[in-house]
């Protein structure tokens, strides 16, 4: 009897080479959909979160060097949700984006969205004024498997989440024509 279990009737016998490889493809199959891909998956989604935050934040830094807090809404207004950057990521959508000032001052907050709504009492040099933009984006896995019963955020379907990117007011300053101060105009 040979060590492959056979028994040989004659002079050719059966080689015990091989005969493993059916199973072996089928625990490849296996690991790679079962195991390798969600990892994958489980990966990128913190990468994607990672780098679009990063993208908001600069961009949000860029509104905030702004000289007049309506420039600043009408760069953000004409920009809209085509940030070109964070399309280039790839598999990450903004589903809702808001921008608003929020003001700090002796242990009470306040958040203006329009130019020039901020009360009398708000505007002084002790006012800690701070630029906020709300986003809420849509972060797509690597390998989305479509026809699947169930959506597992993260996994199968995308994940939604709220990005809050806040930066300082950088132009405290008055104008000098208007006597108004610039981040009320």
């Amino acid at each position: 009897m040979s060590a492959c279990g056979y028994r040989h009737t004659g002079s050719v016998g059966r080689s015990c080479r091989g005969s493993q490889i059916v199973e072996t493809t089928g625990a490849f199959l296996v690991l790679i959909f079962c195991f390798t891909l969600p990892l994958l998956n489980l990966a990128v989604i913190p990468l994607r979160w990672t780098l679009s935050y990063s993208v908001l934040e600069s961009n949000l830094r860029m509104l905030a060097r702004c000289d007049k807090y309506s420039q600043a809404r009408q760069v953000y207004f004409r920009e809209g949700e085509n940030l070109s950057p964070l399309k280039s990521l790839g598999g990450v959508q903004i589903e809702k984006s808001e921008l608003y000032l929020t003001l700090h001052y002796r242990g009470q907050s306040m958040h203006v969205e329009e130019p020039g709504k901020i009360p009398v009492t708000w505007l002084n040099p002790d006012v800690q004024y701070v630029l906020t933009r709300a986003t809420t984006v849509s972060l797509s896995p690597l390998v989305a498997s479509a026809g699947q019963p169930f959506a597992v955020p993260g996994l199968t379907a995308p994940v939604s989440l709220k990005l809050v990117n806040n930066v300082q007011w950088e132009n405290g300053g008055i104008d000098p024509f208007t006597a108004r101060y610039y981040v009320n105009e």
